[in-house]
């Protein structure tokens, strides 16, 4: 595997489409609402119900038009800056897996266990009732591992694999490390302070969802100034507040365990781009070991982005990843 590759770009320099002071608040308020509602035309008749074997509705959205489909997970978080889809000729499909954003929460007395599994199961059942194959395939830290385990399984159906930000192959030492690296930055009493707020009532209100993504993103962003720009629209989902997702994901994680997946992965045949952040609190040898272990594995690093590179350097990220498919997969 080629060493891994830097894209520069210095913390001093923002993104062109930023204004500063008022103006920028202005004018992004501004073209955010005419954005909001060019997306809403344009994908009124592309909003779809996908539904489990179990029976759980699985929310799908769909956007754009192309030779080539792109299949994004968690469509309550992302539909804000990939609808319209940032590149032509590209087709976008976002979904929520089952109990994310507006799928179905299943009821425990008929589902017992939500887990890794039953979210890779969830990729096979949008992607076979969509129609859909030969998909480039992203993920964002726990949804990495879902894409991964799921090209892994169904190869046949992934083009290309995109782990952004991705959770670490194996829990030990990477998290540990993770966990201490977010307890050292500016605003994690914060952040730890509503985290055990956010276990009673006030977790289920929108207006906590809003003030908790504030304060992670300001641990977790390279400039924690961009986290009051940031989209907050899905906390009014009662699946996205986090008395619920806590919950949620807390069972995830205890059924993950002591996870180490580097020999499960070591045969998975789909080209795959790692991107890390240069100021995530996740170390890089997390996803130095991703890119190593996979054996059509990339790795490439990109300055001034922490684990949200969509807020943060979101021209990067698409040409990085424009560039992979294309070389990887050209058409």
């Amino acid at each position: 595997m080629p060493p891994h590759q830097r894209s520069p770009r210095p913390a001093s320099i923002r993104p062109a489409n930023r204004w500063p002071g008022a103006r920028r608040r202005r004018h992004a308020a501004a073209l955010g609402a005419l954005a909001g509602l060019l997306a809403l035309a344009a994908c009124l008749e592309t909003r779809h119900a996908t539904r489990a074997p179990d029976g759980t509705g699985l929310y799908v959205e769909i956007a754009g038009e192309g030779p080539r489909t792109v299949v994004v997970p968690l469509a309550a978080r992302f539909a804000p800056y990939l609808i319209p889809p940032p590149v032509e000729g590209v087709r976008v499909v976002l979904y929520d897996p089952r109990a994310r954003g507006q799928s179905d929460f299943p009821r425990f007395a008929d589902f017992p266990r939500l887990g890794l599994w039953e979210d890779v199961e969830d990729v096979h059942v949008v992607l076979r009732q969509r129609a859909l194959d030969r998909v480039v395939l992203v993920g964002w830290w726990y949804t990495a591992a879902v894409a991964a385990h799921y090209a892994a399984r169904h190869p046949e159906r992934v083009e290309a694999l995109i782990l952004i930000a991705p959770l670490p192959i194996r829990r030990y030492p990477h998290v540990t490390d993770a966990d201490r690296a977010i307890a050292r930055r500016p605003g994690a009493e914060e952040l730890a302070a509503l985290e055990l707020r956010a276990r009673g009532t006030e977790g289920d209100t929108a207006a906590f969802c809003r003030e908790l993504q504030a304060a992670t993103l300001r641990v977790l962003l390279h400039d924690p100034a961009l986290a009051e720009e940031a989209d907050a629209e899905y906390c009014r989902l009662p699946n996205e507040r986090p008395a619920r997702l806590g919950g949620l994901m807390g069972d995830v994680f205890d059924g993950l365990g002591d996870w180490d997946w580097r020999d499960s992965l070591a045969a998975l045949p789909v080209p795959t781009l790692v991107v890390h952040g240069a100021s995530d609190p996740t170390p890089l040898a997390s996803s130095e070991e991703w890119a190593d272990t996979l054996p059509r594995g990339r790795l490439t690093v990109i300055e001034g982005m922490g684990r949200m590179p969509w807020l943060e350097a979101g021209d990067e990220l698409n040409a990085a990843i424009g560039r992979f498919v294309r070389e990887v997969a050209p058409r």
